[in-house]
């Protein structure tokens, strides 16, 4: 908590706007999970206040994704359907893939919590596809990153070979 404060405070002296951000959403979290919920609360508002005119939408996200688990673990779910709620719409409007998943999670858990099995599997279901897609997509580049490897070392032997023969 210190070094997030003296952060900030550097922060503060230059004006940086985006690290004066930074420093409120780290303190804000701090206080947020050291049971200290009202000033953390009040700390990651401002924050997100200061994001949102920076247009940094992910740390929002991040922080509206943060409350809404705070939420579950204190049982207030209604509470965290409100945090998930809104950032599921930041996700989608800035298509944070994934950031997607963890928010798929929490509404799913949301969703056992209010007996919504149905709403649950289908959450659980999105959250499940959006992961194999990015497992398919990270294999697709490695695949094609490989192929590019092996197509500049064939044509780097055979400037070789043919460098040689010409000799």
């Amino acid at each position: 908590l210190l070094y997030f404060q003296k952060s900030k405070e550097i922060f503060d002296k230059q004006d940086y706007k985006s690290g004066i951000a930074y420093g409120l959403c780290n303190i804000g979290l701090t206080h947020f999970q050291a049971s200290n919920g009202l000033r953390g609360m009040d700390l990651m508002k401002q924050a997100i206040q200061l994001f949102d005119s920076l247009d940094d939408y992910s740390p929002i996200a991040y922080l509206y994704i943060e409350i809404a688990k705070r939420n579950i673990s204190n049982g207030n779910y209604t509470q965290a359907k409100h945090y998930a709620n809104l950032a599921n719409e930041i996700i989608i409007e800035n298509n944070f893939t994934n950031q997607m998943m963890e928010v798929l999670k929490i509404q799913s858990e949301i969703a056992i919590h209010d007996n919504d099995y149905k709403s649950a599997y289908d959450y659980t279901k999105q959250s499940q596809f959006l992961n194999d897609s990015l497992y398919n997509s990270q294999i697709t580049s490695q695949l094609a990153e490989k192929r590019t490897e092996f197509e500049i070392s064939r044509k780097e032997t055979e400037i070789k070979y043919l460098q040689k023969i010409s000799r």
